[in-house]
Parts: C-alpha cells; structure tokens; sequence
C-alpha cells in the first residue's frame, strides 16, 4: 500500500486532538507530516500508521505546552 495515502489530513487530526490549542496543533501537524512525507519520500519509513503518526504529533503537543522550569541565580 502507498504510505503517503496513510498520512490523515490535517483536519482530521485537529478533530482527534481537539483538546489542544489549535493555535499551537496546527503547525505542529503540518511540522510533522511534512517530515513523515521527507522521510517516506527518502525510504527511512517502511511502515507507518495513522495513530502512529497522532501519537507523535500528541507527544510534540504536550512538549510544547508544557511549562518549562529553569533555575535562575
């Protein structure tokens, strides 16, 4: 099967991980898929699924929103 046809559209993606602040998903969606097809395009994927490619993006997701704590002296 074509992988590049196993890559969701951006939409969809938005409304699995409607949770999030679209502001910060939808670039973030965009980074990744991007990415995905580069590598796709490149054979450094052989395999990939759509939830596969929702975690990854949840997980950028989460990094991003998280609030970071640096010791300042």
């Amino acid at each position: 099967m074509n992988l590049f046809r196993r890559i969701p559209k951006v939409d969809k993606i938005e409304k699995k991980l409607s949770n999030y602040p679209k502001k910060i998903l939808t670039p973030i969606i965009r980074e990744t898929l991007q990415k995905i097809r580069e590598d796709i395009k490149e054979n450094r994927i052989k395999d990939i699924s759509e939830e596969e490619i929702i975690y990854k993006i949840e997980k950028k997701v989460k990094e991003a929103i998280s609030p970071s704590i640096v010791n300042v002296i």
